[in-house]
């Protein structure tokens, strides 16, 4: 039973976790519009590995 919830909330997690880094980024005004785009398809695409991504680059401003 313990298993069976731990494999349901991992993920549900993570995903709301991406969607909070998702809205972060929107509203971000220190963050250009093209860089904007490609963390959200980042993000969209890669899913836990771009949030990793994400946390881990100090520059947001990936896209100058």
């Amino acid at each position: 039973m313990e298993l069976f919830l731990l494999i349901l909330l991992v993920p549900l997690i993570i995903f709301i976790w991406e969607i909070i880094i998702i809205i972060n980024v929107i509203q971000d005004p220190n963050i250009n519009n093209n860089s904007k785009l490609f963390w959200v398809i980042l993000l969209l695409m890669t899913n836990f590995v771009g949030l990793l991504i994400y946390i881990i680059i100090d520059n947001k401003n990936i896209l100058n």
